[in-house]
Parts: structure tokens; sequence; C-alpha cells
């Protein structure tokens, strides 16, 4: 990945962290997340290219006896593949999906959210993430990130499962 994608890249995991961070601060009696749920991981995800170069990155930076922790990622399997004893295995790297779990979002017109969030009260609507506006940036740097590295723009996006095997394989 080039620097200057990579650093765009950043921007945009770093605005999504701030924006937790904010509606956390604005409503902290309305998040019921904390270390150890993994509610919102019990489901397979793909993402962009470019994070799983985010990712791949990462995990490169893994010494052999951490890769040997994950467990071979299994397709029956209905959980994230770096799901390790309840806690993400690249929780520093994580896509921008992962990250906007437990937020309520706003997709396809109608606003959603953890049920186990915003129990006692309806989330504000400052702290509701437009995940669509967000997909779209992620896809623009994603497209950026093609032409880059001479990849075609409509690339598939890649499973955790496939870069979880990698890492299983590369150990």
């Amino acid at each position: 990945m080039t620097d200057n994608l990579l650093e765009q890249y950043r921007a945009l995991v770093a605005k999504v962290d701030a924006f937790w961070d904010h509606a956390a601060k604005t409503q902290p009696t309305g998040f019921r997340c904390a270390d150890g749920c993994d509610d919102c991981c019990k489901q397979r995800l793909t993402v962009f290219a470019v994070e799983a170069s985010a990712i791949r990155a990462h995990l490169a930076t893994w010494n052999p006896s951490l890769r040997a922790r994950l467990s071979h990622p299994n397709e029956s399997t209905e959980h994230c593949a770096f799901l390790l004893e309840g806690r993400c295995a690249i929780y520093q790297a994580r896509p921008i999906i992962c990250r906007t779990h437990g937020l309520p979002i706003r997709t396809k017109g109608r606003v959603d959210h953890c049920p186990l969030n915003f129990t006692d009260a309806p989330p504000c609507p400052t702290i509701v993430l437009d995940l669509e506006q967000i997909n779209t940036l992620v896809a623009l740097v994603d497209r950026l990130h093609a032409e880059a590295v001479g990849d075609p723009a409509d690339r598939p996006r890649v499973r955790l499962s496939d870069l979880a095997l990698g890492a299983v394989i590369e150990r």
C-alpha cells in the first residue's frame, strides 16, 4: 500500500474512532460494550482490499507463537476468524465495520443498534453514524488503492477468514 493511501485510510479510521469516543462521552449510559463482549463478532465479515492490506501489515508484525494461537479458520464457524478467547486478535487493525459495531447506525433510511445498547433511552441523534457514508469513503480509498497497486477497481471483498487462514499458514 502506498504511504499516502495508508495515511488516508488511517485518517478515516481515526475519524471513526473519534466518533465512537464522542458517542460514548455524549451518552455513556447507552453503551454496554466492554472488553469480552463479542456478540457482534458472531458473524463472518468481508472487508475492502485496502483494509485487508492494513490487516496483513499488522499480521506481519506477529511472532510465530501469536500466530499459533489462531485456530485454523473453518467455513462452518459462525464467528469472526480473529475472535480469540472472546477478544479480537487484530483489535488495533480491525476493519472499519468492526469499529462501528455498538454505535447506533443509519443505513437504508433507518437507525439500528445493538440490542444490548440504549436500553434506558434511545440514542441521541448526534451519535448516529451514517454507515452508507462511511462505506462510500472506504470504497473511495479502496478504489484509489486498487489504482495504485494495479488491481481492478471491481475486485471482490476479502473474507476475514481468508486473512486468518493466511496468518495460520505463514506461522
